[in-house]
């Protein structure tokens, strides 16, 4: 049995990023030193060793002095070698410090491209046949390219997982037992109800022989195990315990196989979960929000009730977004001398990769302005 941990964090870096990232730091590397050793030798402040030095070869104390005469320079052109030999050394300081914030600035580039979602999927995981409304409330989880709805899941949940025929499949949920009232639908059908089986997990046949977990895709009974379904961008997965009938307590209607009929009709609540999952942030305090939650948290809300709350709030975004339009455009309006100010300050999200871009171009622009005075 696999344990997984919440991770909202992955390490999506790149096999091409590193690769170009080691490269950019040879390169580097490679331009110092080649620049070091010709500016030391451009300069006339080391010696320039011979293959074979003659015997009346000044003193090594001496020759750094003379280093010019030991390469067969007129002594009347020290003076030009010695300004060259600077010219030199800045230009190729300048090429390598170039060279290091462009470097810089591409592996920041793409380790923030390799960090960007490819999407957005909405989950929930309930438990209100057991009376005790949510595990998970609704939650809109990044989507990484590649990512499979396993992936989706323990990225919003700790959770216990098993392998089977058909793939793997979650046994159980981190979850505190809250001890509510079972509702009366279930009660009837199932007298006798136990516990739960592993302490701060309910899973598989807890309560109930038929105790578990089944979940939907998009109102969708899902027919595959959730680690071979491959989630799309705006996909809703809905997770449900079931106590009776292997979800018939949920609207799943199992008779035709000899299963237990339908407690009660099937309900859609894709449209309420991705909703209450945008409003979370935003509209968290509006009433509305509230009674749209109380909905998806009770086992008695009916297609009616999950309806209604969509349509309220649907108007509630709305009513949210106009108002933060409202706010943008009074900010918009504020004086010319605090956009200034602000403007001093720097933008808080400018990253690393932004600051390496502007210095790699006053560098470039530097070594422009030196090759130029060189002609």
């Amino acid at each position: 049995m696999a344990r997984y941990r919440r991770n909202p964090v992955k390490d999506r870096s790149s096999p091409r990023c590193r690769k170009e990232a080691v490269r950019s730091v040879i390169i580097v590397t490679g331009e110092i030193s080649r620049g070091r050793q010709a500016a030391h030798a451009g300069s006339g402040l080391l010696p320039m060793i011979p293959d074979s030095e003659p015997e009346d070869l000044p003193s090594t104390a001496s020759r750094s002095y003379h280093s010019a005469e030991c390469r067969g320079i007129p002594p009347g052109s020290c003076a030009e070698f010695f300004i060259g030999g600077i010219k030199m050394k800045l230009r190729n300081f300048v090429s390598a410090a170039a060279a290091f914030a462009a470097a810089v600035s591409a592996v920041s580039f793409c380790a923030s491209a390799e960090e960007t979602p490819a999407g957005y999927v909405y989950f929930m995981a309930d438990k209100t046949t057991i009376g005790q409304g949510f595990v998970v409330q609704p939650e809109k989880v990044p989507l990484y390219e590649g990512d499979t709805g396993l992936d989706v899941v323990q990225r919003a949940a700790d959770i216990l997982t098993e392998d089977s025929g058909y793939g793997a499949y979650i046994t159980a949920f981190a979850d505190t037992d809250l001890g509510s009232t079972v509702p009366e639908a279930i009660a009837a059908v199932c007298p006798e109800m136990t516990g739960r089986n592993t302490e701060g997990y309910l899973g598989s046949m807890d309560y109930t022989p038929e105790g578990g977990w089944t979940y939907f895709i998009n109102d969708e009974y899902a027919m595959t195990g959730i680690g071979d379904y491959i989630p799309a961008d705006g996909d809703v997965i809905l997770f449900e315990f079931t106590v009776y009938g292997y979800g018939a307590d949920l609207g799943i209607d199992n008779s035709s196989w000899g299963g237990a009929a339908a407690l009660k009709p099937l309900t859609n609540k894709a449209e309420l979960i991705k909703l209450c999952a945008e409003g979370r942030q935003s509209i968290a305090d509006d009433p509305v929000y509230t009674a749209a939650m109380e909905t998806l948290a009770i086992y008695e809300s009916t297609q009616e009730d999950i309806d209604n709350s969509a349509e309220a709030m649907k108007k509630a975004l709305s009513a949210g977004s106009e108002n933060a339009q409202t706010a943008d455009a009074a900010s918009s309006e504020a004086p010319e001398n605090a956009s200034d100010a602000a403007d001093e300050k720097g933008s808080p999200s400018t990253g690393v990769e932004g600051a390496a871009v502007a210095f790699a171009a006053a560098l470039l622009a530097g070594a422009g302005i030196a090759l130029s005075k060189r002609k």
